[in-house]
């Protein structure tokens, strides 16, 4: 059955590449409502703007995040962001010099964002506030040490807001003087409504803090501050410590959200929720408007699905189900419905419960977590409770959530089985070691040092340094320096050093040289659009011989690139609009009933298209025509005189040939002429091609005259 609107078309048969295209694939429609989005110009540089007509409600996420480099790192924050919709971000220790607008992008998921950044010293610190652009507009920024301060105006708000992102120092003295000038900054603008997030680095009460020492001077300076600056602490729900050293068990509540009695008496309904902790020490804390029932949840489809070969099958067969609608919108409804309903049952034989799963591995870490706030775990106990963490990692990994998408693009593609494993075949080339983790990455094999020396890296005191932080130059000579919290005294602990010292010793740093990634699949490791092009065109398009030019070729419309694309996958023909449904390789020709109906015979060697090629041999005065293949004719040997936009052009034209002899010559219709058939295809094969490409490539400059002359006597 086929549903038809004045601007909507359903076919009866749904691609499986619709559950990439609609990103929440099983929502339950009850009505469609399309709402007018406006773009507007701000003076903020670091701000793209979308405005929707709905005010977003308060939702304010703040993470110390120890260290923005690695992928999994921004996966977890932008999942962070994904899943509870914070209209305000606020990251402390990002350990990154260089912020720009593509991390920004990468975290926000989009557009429609602005940010403000104070950029680390030395990989240490660095603090990043990002927020919605269609709900604040930054007025003015303060960036001061320890400290970054947005105020601007809220939209549906009178007056300004603001909001301090801290992260607070270590010292006693430096606390003393920080708090001192934070309140100063208060206290100039009276006017606003602030909401001051972070790490403080400190705690108002001793029971703050468990199996650690509390500096009561300290503890003293902290709670005068907040009384100055008229600060109300929110309570924290979901537990009573944010950051967690999992090897000394040390527990403290160094995350917090203070607002003023005005920010408020605007949203009187906040509460600050401690969020499960993942890849760092500090829990996410949200601080939100009490939640409102907005209706089910979407459907949401895992990436991993996509690797499942029979996931098309089910797709399809919920697509083609019968709905009972006959307006067009109810029936798209309908079947979007279908489609969620067959996809979560097959979703449960085939992986069980996903968010059941997930949901219970967060929640026994949570529980250990909680448990040992309260009292000592036993060994047991804390091997279960690092289990548990390990399993989540894991399983949140293998469902493609995050980052981890990029994976599963890959195994939509299919590429390692065309003997690219792009997502194996990344090495890191260390040079002077500033973007290498000492312990953390694989820099001198197939292993990490964490995890080939677990126990000199429990003892290390500080397990994110860096390679170039790791030693000192003495003359021309690279020194390692071991830096620990307690100094390894054991025979086997000192065999274990004797034997990191024998493997380091054999790396000697290159200063002035940045690290990088290399593409070991490549010999110059650079990994680009064409790199990869080149790859796939060896191994899928080997019927044509290595190490040829593209393909396909952006100057010709989608439909004949996609023609060429199917087309070249070993004979597999390209599905509708052709009418393919009896194509067979075991049958003769169709139309001249001498050879087998190959891709090959079908658009080259056909007696009944011979015409056709001579004439555009003739055209581009290539001589007689002569090709038996599609390499044959697409890289004759009169084409390695041409210039680089001859080339272009010639493959064009050659799809485009390729295109209307598929469409208009091996499903013609019925006519008993076959010349005028022939030199129509021809006529149109030069106007259309000279349509297609004047319109999709600016250095054409070809006139209709000079087009249908000879193109190949002109120089690109």
């Amino acid at each position: 059955m086929l549903f038809k609107s004045s601007k909507m078309f359903l076919s009866p048969m749904i691609p499986v590449t619709f559950m990439r295209s609609v990103s929440k694939l099983g929502l339950s429609i009850r009505r469609i409502v399309t709402s007018t989005t406006t773009t507007t110009t701000t003076s903020d540089p670091h701000v793209s703007v979308d405005k929707p007509n709905v005010l977003s409600p308060m939702r304010v996420l703040s993470l110390n995040v120890r260290g923005l480099g690695s992928l999994d790192k921004v996966g977890w924050v932008k999942e962070l962001k994904r899943m509870e919709c914070p209209s305000v971000i606020g990251l402390q220790e990002t350990k990154i010099k260089d912020v720009d607008d593509a991390l920004v992008r990468g975290i926000w998921n989009g557009c429609g964002f602005g940010f403000a950044k104070s950029e680390a010293n030395n990989r240490s610190g660095g603090i990043l506030t990002i927020w919605d652009a269609n709900v604040f507009v930054r007025k003015q920024t303060i960036e001061e040490l320890g400290f970054l301060a947005v105020v601007g105006d809220w939209k549906g708000i009178k007056g300004s807001v603001g909001f301090i992102n801290v992260h607070g120092p270590h010292t006693c003295a430096e606390k003393k003087v920080f708090w001192n000038h934070l309140l100063s900054v208060m206290s100039t603008r009276v006017d606003v409504a602030w909401c001051v997030l972070g790490d403080f680095n400190e705690v108002t009460c001793s029971e703050e803090r468990l199996n650690t020492q509390v500096n009561s001077t300290s503890v003293a300076d902290f709670n005068d501050f907040i009384r100055s600056s008229c600060l109300i602490d929110l309570p924290l729900d979901g537990r009573k410590f944010t950051r967690v050293d999992d090897n000394s068990l040390k527990f403290s509540k160094l995350d917090r959200f203070f607002v003023s009695e005005v920010f408020l008496g605007l949203w009187p309904s906040l509460v600050v929720v401690a969020l499960d902790r993942k890849l760092s020490d500090h829990c996410p804390i949200i601080l939100k408007t009490r939640d409102v029932d907005v209706g089910r949840k979407l459907c949401h489809p895992y990436y991993v699905w996509l690797s499942e070969a029979d996931v098309a099958d089910v797709v399809n067969r919920a697509w083609n189900l019968d709905v009972t609608s006959t307006v067009s919108d109810d029936a798209f409804r309908d079947k979007l419905n279908n489609v969620k309903l067959e996809l979560m049952k097959w979703n449960k034989l085939r992986f069980g419960i996903v968010d059941n799963e997930l949901e219970l591995l967060m929640k026994e870490v949570s529980v250990w977590e909680l448990e040992a706030e309260n009292r000592p775990l036993s060994d047991i106990e804390l091997q279960k409770w690092k289990d548990a963490r390990k399993q989540w990692i894991e399983k949140d990994k293998s469902l493609g959530i995050g980052l981890t998408k990029w994976r599963g693009w890959i195994k939509i593609r299919d590429l390692n089985n065309l003997g690219i494993g792009v997502s194996g075949s990344f090495g890191l080339q260390v040079s002077d070691g500033c973007l290498t983790y000492f312990w953390l990455h694989e820099w001198l094999g197939k292993f990490t040092l964490r995890d080939k020396f677990p126990r000199l890296f429990r003892l290390a005191s500080d397990t994110d340094i860096l390679v170039n932080e790791s030693g000192v130059w003495v003359g021309h000579e690279w020194r390692w320096v071991w830096k620990w919290n307690a100094m390894p005294r054991s025979i086997s602990l000192l065999g274990e050093l004797e034997a990191l010292s024998k493997i380091v010793n054999s790396f000697q740093p290159v200063s002035k040289c940045g690290d990088r990634w290399r593409l070991l699949l490549v010999y110059d490791g650079a990994f680009i659009a064409e790199t990869l092009e080149i790859l796939v065109n060896d191994r899928l398009f080997d019927r044509l011989g290595p190490s040829r030019v593209t393909k396909w070729t952006h100057i010709v419309p989608r439909k004949v690139r996609d023609f060429a694309w199917r087309l070249l996958q070993k004979g597999d023909p390209p599905p509708r609009p052709w009418r393919i449904g009896n194509f067979n390789e075991d049958k003769l020709c169709s139309c001249c009933g001498d050879a087998l109906q190959t891709i090959d015979h079908c658009i080259i060697q056909c007696t009944h298209n011979a015409s056709i090629w001579s004439s555009v041999f003739q055209w581009w005065d290539l001589g007689c025509f002569d090709g038996t293949s599609l390499s044959d004719v697409l890289y004759h040997k009169g084409t390695a005189s041409f210039s680089r936009k001859q080339k272009l052009l010639w493959t064009a034209v050659f799809w485009s040939t390729a295109y209307i002899i598929w469409t208009y010559e091996k499903n013609p219709t019925p006519s008993k002429n076959k010349n005028v058939i022939q030199w129509d295809s021809f006529s149109m094969i030069q106007s259309w091609s000279h349509l297609w490409i004047s319109e999709r490539f600016k250095e054409f400059g070809f006139s209709w005259s000079e087009w249908c002359s000879n193109p190949s006597a002109r120089n690109g």
